[in-house]
């Protein structure tokens, strides 16, 4: 079984949102047995485990351990992200970086005409 992670950018346009979903579809379809029920279903309640991280709040160093811990934990990263160049602050350019520097596959998915929001 391939453990897939989901990582990407937290502020995308509305119309952004809306292509990146059809595009997770068409990904997570070759991923998951049924990728439109994982998009639409509650991620949560349907998950096999959910990991917590030792961060009394959120910021920076939160971000990227969680985001490393994500990448450790699957086989394919698939990040919603637009290209920019990593700034050490745990963003999403981070895990690809990351996810790249440990050997893992990683899908990026940025339909285009999509925008950060």
């Amino acid at each position: 079984m391939t453990i897939v992670g989901i990582t990407g950018h937290s502020t995308i346009t509305p119309s952004t949102t809306a292509l990146v979903r059809a595009r997770m579809r068409d990904v997570l379809a070759h991923h998951v047995r049924d990728g439109r029920r994982a998009l639409t279903g509650d991620l949560l309640r349907q998950a096999a485990a959910v990991h917590t991280m030792p961060f009394p709040t959120s910021g920076p160093e939160a971000y990227f351990a969680a985001r490393k811990d994500l990448v450790r934990r699957c086989d394919t990263l698939i990040a919603v992200w637009d290209g920019g160049p990593p700034d050490g602050r745990g963003g999403t350019a981070d895990a690809v970086d990351f996810a790249r520097r440990v050997g893992r596959d990683v899908i990026v998915v940025w339909p285009i005409g999509a925008e950060r929001g």
